[in-house]
């Protein structure tokens, strides 16, 4: 898990603002997690109108984590997008507590 200046999540880096999403991947069909799907994780500081992007790659249970860094500004929305061959792509979107860090679940369909 990515970690701000002080080893905790959210927190201050220099001048940038850590915000990160925990996303977990799980298939419609079995209910088990999804490995080897791209989740791209697109994060909005809505004060500044200001969005980065990011990806990662789920490992064997289905999980990985997006994080990026806001000069100054910790995202308040992150849209996911998840891609995989043999799923139909799946979105979700979340809202970020004043932690800039949050966990979302993404339910994929097998093709």
């Amino acid at each position: 898990m990515a970690t701000g200046g002080d080893g905790s999540s959210g927190s201050s880096s220099g001048t940038n603002l850590l915000s990160e999403a925990r996303v977990t991947v799980i298939s419609t069909a079995t209910a088990a997690g999804v490995p080897g799907a791209r989740v791209e994780g697109r994060f909005l500081d809505k004060d500044t109108n200001v969005t980065e992007t990011t990806t990662c790659g789920t490992n064997a249970s289905g999980k990985c984590t997006v994080t990026v860094e806001i000069t100054g500004q910790l995202a308040e929305e992150v849209t996911l997008t998840v891609s995989h061959p043999d799923f139909y792509t799946a979105t979700n979107q979340a809202t970020l507590p004043l932690t800039g860090s949050t966990s979302a679940t993404v339910y994929m369909t097998p093709k």
